[in-house]
């Protein structure tokens, strides 16, 4: 009699086996490396959204110290009065109840009208422009970026001895494919000159 030789070698199963856990080596990284990518843009475009808003915060406060350094060099202007500490010369007025947008390399706006604050039509404010050549965020140059930055302030009632406070809002909003993401800061500005 004949001894039959056995063949050694995978079965279906056994190769089955193998191509699922090849699979899965896989694709956990791959799983995990695009989520970090997705992560990672989130967390630019958040960044982004960050220093949009905290300009806008301190363009008012330029404004709110200008305007008290303007009254501190002519005391007597028309303009500085007690109730527009905030306001002097009417630059911050769209702003002021309602929202507004404005490009903060505007430094000449008590002298061009063209470059002061602008309300939002319907408090929907137009978007950022982004000039590559200079790596800025503007209203002027650029192509339209993703973001569109509204600024708000609320002024309590100002009388005599008493000081005033407004509340400075500033909302830097995106789209991230199908969701909205947005920031928001708050800044209280007080009236620091005692007139």
């Amino acid at each position: 009699m004949k001894r039959l030789k056995t063949q050694s070698g995978f079965t279906l199963i056994e190769t089955f086996v193998a191509v699922t856990i090849l699979v899965m080596a896989i694709v956990g990284p791959l799983t995990m490396a695009s989520q970090s990518a997705s992560y990672a843009s989130f967390a630019r475009d958040q960044t982004v959204a960050n220093f949009l808003a905290q300009d806008a915060i301190e363009y008012v406060r330029w404004i709110r110290d200008t305007n008290q350094l303007n009254y501190y060099a002519s005391p007597t202007d028309s303009l500085l009065t007690n109730a527009s500490w905030l306001n002097g010369g009417g630059i911050l007025g769209p702003c002021i109840g309602s929202t507004c947008y404005f490009d903060s390399s505007w430094s000449d706006l008590w002298t061009n009208t063209n470059h002061l604050p602008q309300s939002c039509v319907s408090s929907s404010c137009p978007p950022m422009r982004f000039d590559e050549s200079s790596g800025l965020y503007n209203y002027t140059s650029g192509n339209d970026s993703r973001y569109t930055r509204t600024v708000s302030i609320t002024e309590s009632n100002c009388s005599t001895g008493k000081p005033c406070e407004a509340i400075a809002s500033t909302t830097v909003s995106w789209m991230n494919g199908t969701l909205s993401h947005s920031v928001t800061l708050r800044e209280t500005l007080t009236r620091w000159a005692n007139y």
